[in-house]
């Protein structure tokens, strides 16, 4: 799957992950509909490292500084690629960041996808889990999760 940050920013909020305020923008004249207060972060939305470098994340105090950073993104190609969409999120100064990416060992593109891994703990069932959840809350989380030895 290859997701853009606005959108998997979706589906974390879909799943009850906790994200920054943030809202997809189309066309510069989007901001002035934005549902998030200033001061916040544009972000180019390509399929590129480097955004930052490039140009492609601007920080703003206002919604006309933040209409011309817009036009000035969409501008900007980035490993070739113009943004069709830019992410307007909340500035926050954070005292860590952490970064995570899960890469499967092994291709599976076959039906199944990670449940035929027969990884321990590489496939759960989230719906499951999350009622399971609702219906006991003493249950600790750590029990289930798989030990590490």
């Amino acid at each position: 799957m290859d997701l853009l940050e606005y959108q998997a920013k979706e589906i974390f909020a879909q799943v009850g992950i906790p994200i920054l305020p943030s809202q997809p923008i189309h066309e510069p004249g989007g901001l002035k509909r934005l549902n998030i207060p200033y001061p916040i972060v544009l972000k180019s939305q390509v399929r590129a490292g480097g955004r930052g470098k490039a140009g492609g994340v601007k920080f703003v105090a206002n919604t006309i500084d933040a209409i011309a950073a817009a036009h000035a993104i969409f501008h900007l190609p980035i490993a070739g690629e113009y943004p069709e969409v830019i992410l307007a999120e909340a500035r926050y100064n954070p005292q860590q960041e952490i970064f995570l990416a899960i890469l499967p060992s092994q291709p599976i593109h076959e039906p199944g996808g990670l449940k035929r891994l027969n990884i321990p703990g590489a496939y759960r069932d989230w719906e499951t889990d999350r009622k399971s959840t609702r219906l006991n809350s003493s249950h600790s989380a750590k029990s289930r999760m798989p030990s590490s030895a």
